[in-house]
């Protein structure tokens, strides 16, 4: 197959261990073409540096600030974008992939020009067959959009690829083109929300969102935004 480039950005926090784990996993990756960038949110343990030092093939950028999830994101994204990326996955920097995640995703996303935005079926890193994501719909009279099948036991019941709503910024593959035309994450979210407005605003000119189970994610969830007293699920 053709193997389109995608650079894979995860953004660090101070949380050196598990960027760490997530690049391990992450060069097991049965892709063929992809160059990982991680960007550093203003870290204050050095973890920036450590990175790099240990990972001399990863592209690390330091910032200078906290700049939030899309502020932070948004770095990698116009980085990638200059050396000619075709897509970005962002990727939550504690989550650790599966080999065959990417592929997966590039495969599905490959098959439809409309597709814009795909996302992986997402468990819990400590309880691997309890569902964290899997797909989410709008409920526009309420203001919500909850995860489909969060903390159920994954007996296969969401192993179809299916159009959704929207996906989650944990595990995100956007195609170059959504950049082009809508533009990307809106800073005025600092953390949450950002990319269901991305996702919201691709839709909205014609692209597709997708949730693709075979792509496979697994993720500690709320390691990050538990250091800073953000609960998890609140949306």
């Amino acid at each position: 197959m053709n193997y389109p480039n995608v650079f894979i950005i995860i953004l660090n926090w101070n949380g050196l261990q598990d960027t760490l784990e997530c690049l391990e996993s992450i060069h097991k990756l049965d892709y063929l073409n992809y160059r990982v960038t991680v960007v550093d949110n203003g870290s204050t343990d050095g973890s920036g540096e450590v990175i790099g030092k240990k990972y001399p093939t990863v592209k690390v950028i330091l910032n200078g600030e906290n700049l939030g999830f899309a502020g932070g994101n948004n770095v990698g994204i116009r980085y990638a974008l200059g050396q000619g990326a075709e897509y970005i996955w962002l990727l939550n920097n504690d989550t650790i992939v599966k080999t065959d995640a990417l592929l997966n995703m590039i495969t599905e996303t490959e098959k439809d020009e409309e597709i814009g935005i795909a996302g992986s079926k997402i468990c819990y890193y400590g309880s691997p067959k309890q569902i964290w994501f899997a797909g989410s719909e709008l409920d526009w009279s309420r203001g919500t959009s909850k995860h489909i099948g969060l903390d159920e036991i994954d007996i296969g019941q969401y192993d179809h690829v299916k159009e959704v709503d929207r996906v989650t910024g944990c595990s995100m593959l956007v195609k170059r083109d959504v950049c082009d035309r809508v533009g990307i994450f809106d800073e005025e979210f600092f953390l949450y929300v950002e990319e269901v407005d991305w996702c919201v605003r691709a839709r909205k000119v014609g692209f597709k969102c997708i949730f693709v189970p075979s792509s496979v994610v697994y993720h500690k969830a709320s390691v990050s935004v538990l250091r800073i007293g953000i609960w998890d699920k609140v949306f």
